[in-house]
């Protein structure tokens, strides 16, 4: 069995692209990135930075040249150094609109080889120096998503039950009229037949 560190090398497209941040909206800096995931990305920087700071990002994908950059804002949560010298950050996505996290993720996948539900199933839980492969919000969203078609299918399932419900309450109601007919025009007969007799033995 793979352990964590195996499971976020396994997740994480090797990403050499031009990343533009800043942490006062004020001062924008860019470094590469060397790799993504779905939920965070490798910034190469030596900039010196702590961790817990919140970064503003912008980035394209080799992709995605020539559509608008993807914004976000990603959490510090790990601060990589190599012989007592910064060579980088690790940063996870907090704030990611919808759609730049699907063309994220999509863009992972297509580069580890995997279909987009056998790496979220495989994510799990592991969480190793700042690198969360949770993967909450998307999963949040999958699941509202489930949910509200699961709502449209019953609500569905409900109309059609109803629907049928009237039919079989119509079809009863014909049934019961038909069968008090049946015995109004018994009653009846039994009556015209009771007058035959009496005026026949009568005569």
């Amino acid at each position: 069995m793979a352990d964590c560190s195996e499971k976020r090398e396994a997740h994480r497209a090797l990403l050499g692209t031009k990343v533009s941040w800043t942490s006062d909206d004020l001062h924008w800096h860019e470094d590469n990135s060397q790799d993504v995931s779905s939920t965070g990305m490798m910034l190469r920087t030596k900039q010196q930075i702590e961790p817990g700071t919140m970064l503003k990002l912008r980035f394209n994908l080799p992709n995605r040249k020539f559509h608008d950059p993807i914004m976000a804002e990603a959490e510090v949560k790990r601060v990589v150094c190599r012989q007592d010298r910064q060579i980088g950050v690790g940063l996870r996505f907090i704030v990611l609109r919808s759609h730049d996290s699907r063309v994220v993720h999509e863009f992972v996948c297509r580069i580890i080889g995997l279909p987009l539900d056998d790496i979220i199933d495989s994510m799990g839980d592991a969480e190793e120096d700042g690198y969360s492969y949770q993967m909450d919000r998307l999963l949040r969203e999958a699941d509202d998503r489930t949910a509200r078609l699961a709502d449209q299918k019953l609500l569905k399932e409900n109309a059609k039950l109803r629907k049928k419900s009237v039919r079989t309450w119509i079809q009863r109601g014909k049934r019961i009229a038909l069968l008090l007919l049946f015995i109004v025009f018994a009653f009846k007969a039994t009556a015209w037949f009771t007058d035959l007799s009496c005026l026949f033995y009568g005569r």
